[in-house]
């Protein structure tokens, strides 16, 4: 009995240690916002994420993803595990690689709207964005091409 307590204490911790390792992407935009003395950052997705992706998607809450598949042409069926046709607290980063969903991530609306990035279009891996601050919370748009 005592050992089969020790082996499910065990294997609790190791998921847990193990899910710990995924990056939090909200809290790594949040840090990148509280860390600069301006209230706008310039700033690429790529210099935040340390995977290989090429493109990238960010799904809006209330999403169904049957109708978003077919608007991208793109198989994103995994991200139905975050519930995301149901909830309004999150938006759900997509990562691609070659038109193949790679990676997903859930994105917090606590302090940072993703509003004007959620049109369900893919967005190249370069493209800067620009995070403002605005009356306490902080707003993504794509920087304007210069």
């Amino acid at each position: 009995m005592k050992k089969n307590i020790y082996l499910l204490v065990m294997s609790a911790l190791f998921v847990w240690g193990c899910e710990s390792n995924k990056v939090d992407i909200s809290m790594e935009l949040e840090k990148l916002a509280v860390s600069h003395v301006t209230d706008t950052v310039r700033f690429r997705l790529i210099n935040l994420i340390k995977e290989d992706f090429d493109s990238y998607l960010i799904v809006p809450p209330y999403t169904n993803i049957k109708k978003a598949e077919e608007k991208i042409g793109i198989e994103i069926s995994k991200i139905n595990e975050t519930g995301i046709d149901i909830r309004d607290d999150i938006y759900v980063l997509c990562l691609f690689k070659d038109n193949t969903m790679t990676n997903f991530y859930e994105l917090s609306r606590n302090t940072i709207d993703y509003s004007e990035l959620s049109d369900l279009s893919l967005n190249k891996k370069e493209v800067e964005l620009i995070l403002v601050k605005q009356l306490e919370i902080y707003h993504i748009t794509k920087a304007s091409v210069r």
